[in-house]
């Protein structure tokens, strides 16, 4: 018959450590739930600017079509946004865009990384509206 286990008073270091263990893990969760929250926060600051240079880039290089960077890399340290995550949290402009059957807006990550692509393509109706731009100048100047 094996000895009998001696009963314990318990484990003051034990239930300390299993108390403080608790408190982080709740720590790590409202964390993950803040940055989860900040996503679309994130993505619009650097929108912002970035919507300025696209508009520089096609003014001064007749482009429609950019691609978004956005990189998760030092912003996140519970959360990991997912390709869905990232959709989501765009801005208005840029779900109104993808809605519209007349443009694409596609999100990617970049292999593992934290890094998301954002494709903003409008060529298709740039050209059309070149095409028709032409026409136009065509009729007007065979008067």
């Amino acid at each position: 018959m094996p000895p009998a286990k001696k009963r314990c008073k318990g484990s003051a270091f034990g239930d300390a450590l299993v108390r403080a263990a608790v408190e982080g893990h709740r720590k790590k969760r409202r964390l993950h739930e803040y940055e989860r929250l900040e996503l679309p926060n994130r993505i619009e600051r650097e929108w912002k600017d970035e919507k300025n240079r696209i508009f520089r880039t096609a003014e001064q290089q007749a482009r429609s079509y950019h691609v978004f960077e956005f990189d998760t890399g030092g912003k996140f340290h519970e959360f990991e946004p997912t390709v869905e995550d990232v959709r989501n949290a765009l801005p208005e402009e840029l779900k109104e865009m993808m809605a519209d059957p007349r443009f694409e807006v596609k999100v990617d990550q970049r292999d593992d990384t934290g890094v998301f692509l954002i494709w903003i393509d409008a060529r298709e109706e740039t050209f059309k509206a070149n095409a028709k731009e032409e026409e136009e100048a065509k009729e007007w100047w065979g008067r």
